[in-house]
């Protein structure tokens, strides 16, 4: 979501109102795209493939102890939501603690729990 919006109209009106500086800035030469362009550009990208370079992204930028990385790992059921089963779905994501930004998560079967509640990494 750039700057709030939440609709592929509300980038378009964004990008209308950024100005050239802006614009050129991210590589927009031609000036501002309108509302439709977004969404074709939008469908054509891999949510997985996003999802990678994001985390990526977030991961040169987390937080250090020392010289390792702070990086939370945890497993949540989805609230709510149903798959095609009738089950609520769990996911496992990993989180960069001085970010407050999840690296990257994913899908599990279903939730499974540490058997060994003492267990160290």
């Amino acid at each position: 979501m750039i700057a709030g919006a939440r609709s592929f109209a509300a980038i378009g009106q964004w990008a209308a109102d950024a100005g050239e500086d802006v614009l050129a800035a991210l590589g927009a030469d031609r000036g501002p795209a309108d509302a439709s362009t977004y969404r074709r550009a939008f469908a054509q990208v891999s949510a997985d493939t996003l999802d990678l370079a994001l985390g990526a992204w977030a991961w040169t930028r987390a937080c250090r102890a020392g010289e390792r990385l702070v990086i939370a790992v945890d497993g949540k059921t989805v609230r709510g939501a149903k798959g095609k089963d009738g089950k609520a779905p769990h996911l496992v994501a990993a989180l960069a603690h001085g970010l407050g930004t999840v690296l990257g998560q994913v899908a599990v079967d279903e939730e499974q729990r540490d058997p060994s509640p003492s267990a160290t990494c």
